[in-house]
């Protein structure tokens, strides 16, 4: 019960700094290779917002639920 709820709460922080701060990851590329000499390309990407939308609503729902069901069982 108790990992359900430490579940939601880190998709509702997860969810937020989407959101509110915006996250990006970084992706290489080879670009060019020849024998020894090689090339890469590093590009940068962000998270959709709509992904931190997900993940927060989720976080929310999970911990509600997680509240509920300790509440009931007791």
């Amino acid at each position: 019960m108790r990992a359900y709820g430490i579940l939601g709460a880190i998709l509702l922080l997860l969810g937020a700094a989407v959101l509110f701060r915006g996250l990006s990851y970084k992706e290489k590329h080879k670009v060019l290779e020849i024998g020894e000499l090689k090339a890469t390309v590093t590009e940068r990407h962000q998270v959709p917002a709509w992904v931190g939308g997900v993940a927060l609503v989720g976080g929310f729902a999970i911990l509600v639920a997680a509240t509920v069901r300790a509440r009931t069982s007791t």
